[in-house]
């Protein structure tokens, strides 16, 4: 697999700019917080998907 290192490179200066100038204003914990609220609702839609799996592969005889 061909690394794209110009692109990687553009995407962690991004990234690397956006967490020191949040953290500068004070608003990193709000990113940090918003990261964590994605993260429970991608666990919950989970759980959903494997419970109405689990439900329609028991209803079948």
């Amino acid at each position: 697999m061909q690394v794209r290192w110009k692109i990687l490179l553009v995407k962690i200066t991004v990234w690397l700019s956006l967490e020191i100038w949040l953290n500068l204003v004070g608003l990193d914990y709000l990113a940090d917080y918003s990261e964590f609220i994605f993260e429970q609702n991608d666990g919950l839609k989970r759980v959903a998907q494997q419970s109405f799996h689990r439900d329609k592969s028991s209803s079948n005889p």
